[in-house]
């Protein structure tokens, strides 16, 4: 993306960021931060560097068509039927519920943070930058949707739990991500005495999926997605020329954004994915509950 005489700014300073821009054939420097920050980095691209390819094993040849189905309902599918649009696809989405929203994207709330773990590198570069690029992604979509960008702060509230946040502390985030807090700290953000710490996120916060959900569809279908309720695909056959779901409809590419019921096509039944159960509970307020000004996780 960047030809030689190319320059860059980046609110961080991280080291693994650096490394990673100078890998990319960056000349890079640190200068004096933008606002309360000390450091920033700032680069220049002298030569384009011959990068060998390094494709994973799963990776596929682009596709000359532009014609896609979405099989599901959620929040990925409406992001995704959006995100194709954009980019000139005719999209069709396959949903077998009667609106969308119906599994687990229709909570009313979710929190958004990012997943970190010490134990896989690859999950450790990925997930704190899709945390940051859902963040900006979800401001700059023309919808209106509940949110509330309050952090989020997970505590440490065992010894199992605290020695997990150690882990994470110990990847040196930027703070902008990710940051130790003790108790006392974890008070005064939260509202609420909670006896321990643990890592805060300072840019996370909750939204409403359901709600998402339904406006990203409502913006899909003005700008040409086709969408199908009550319409489950039970069955997916493949020729040299795309894919044919129930022996009806016919796509060039399908792409499978249905939750737990992925592996249910004898396509995907190999893969090693599973359901994991889980449970939501509305209860009412309490004077000491409406004090909470964060997400909180245990």
């Amino acid at each position: 993306l960047a030809r030689p005489g190319g320059t860059l700014a980046t609110f961080t300073s991280a080291g693994f960021v650096r490394r990673g821009l100078q890998e990319a054939g960056f000349s890079m420097q640190k200068r004096k931060g933008f606002g309360r920050k000390r450091e920033m980095l700032t680069g220049e691209m002298r030569e384009t560097p011959e990068i060998p390819a390094r494709a994973p094993w799963f990776a596929r040849s682009g596709t000359e068509q532009r014609d896609a189905a979405i099989i599901g309902g959620g929040i990925a599918s409406a992001l995704l039927a959006l995100a194709l649009l954009r980019r000139g696809w005719q999209v069709t989405l396959y949903c077998a519920d009667s609106a969308p929203a119906e599994g687990a994207s229709g909570n009313r709330q979710g929190a958004l943070y990012p997943l970190l773990s010490q134990h896989d590198p690859a999950l450790a570069r990925f997930f704190p930058a899709a945390f940051t690029f859902a963040r900006r992604l979800y401001d700059a979509l023309p919808v209106m949707f509940d949110h509330d960008w309050c952090g989020v702060t997970q505590l440490g509230w065992d010894t199992k739990s605290a020695q997990k946040i150690a882990q994470m502390i110990a990847l040196n985030l930027p703070p902008e991500i990710a940051v130790a807090v003790d108790a006392r700290t974890t008070a005064q953000q939260t509202g609420v005495e909670t006896g321990c710490g643990g890592i805060a996120y300072p840019a996370g916060g909750w939204l409403c999926p359901q709600q998402l959900t339904a406006e990203l569809l409502a913006l899909a279908a003005t700008r040409g997605l086709r969408v199908r309720y009550d319409y489950p695909v039970t069955d997916l056959s493949a020729d040299n020329n795309g894919w044919q779901l129930n022996q009806r409809q016919y796509h060039e590419v399908v792409v499978l954004a249905n939750g737990h019921q992925l592996t249910r096509f004898s396509q995907t039944e190999h893969l090693p994915m599973y359901p994991v159960a889980g449970q939501v509970s509305h209860i009412p307020t309490t004077p000491g509950l409406s004090k909470l000004r964060q997400v909180l996780c245990y």
